[in-house]
């Protein structure tokens, strides 16, 4: 565990023990125990917190720098939590009309003389938080919508994206 801490950059030696002890607390404590059983050192949650506040300022702040040039951002996220935190955010599933009941083949219901599909196009950012919540298929339709929405067959219709999330967050999947 130790060893995922290093995030291809130099981090203290110090932060990598702390990070480590914290992630075996929150193993040991999904079974009923504590790092407080072992002779381990005790963790602040304080760095952890950081981090989270770290990403979300950036994100608030790519935001706000676009809308600043008063061009326009559009920020979403998977979750109804996670879009309340976000500066106009809004669900992915409202903001692009995602259908509920999906499937691989499905696109968003966003005609192009909408003003959902007018926004888009005058969009220069979209940012997803916690987009390794969504499904696949969303993101692919998205995807879809956004070329037909723009009339073009590049990715996401030429929009800058920018995925947020955590993959530490995510659950692994077992058949």
């Amino acid at each position: 565990m130790f060893e995922d801490f290093v995030h291809g950059k130099a981090i203290l030696l110090e932060e990598r023990v702390l990070k480590t002890v914290r992630s075996l607390d929150f193993f040991l404590e999904s079974m009923g125990r504590s790092v407080k059983d072992f002779d381990l050192p005790i963790v602040d949650l304080t760095m952890a917190e950081s981090r989270l506040t770290e990403k979300r300022e950036i994100l608030d702040e790519l935001a706000v720098t676009v809308r600043l040039k008063h061009l326009t951002a559009i920020a979403t996220a998977t979750s109804g939590v996670a879009a309340s935190l976000l500066p106009g955010g809004r669900t992915a599933h409202s903001r692009f009309k995602i259908p509920i009941n999906g499937n691989e083949s499905c696109t968003c219901n966003i005609p192009k003389q909408s003003g959902t599909a007018k926004l888009l196009r005058r969009a220069k950012l979209i940012i997803w938080d916690k987009a390794l919540m969504a499904k696949r298929w969303e993101i692919e339709s998205v995807d879809r919508s956004l070329r037909d929405v723009m009339s073009n067959d590049i990715i996401f219709g030429g929009k800058s994206i920018v995925f947020g999330g955590d993959f530490r967050q995510v659950l692994p999947v077992v058949p």
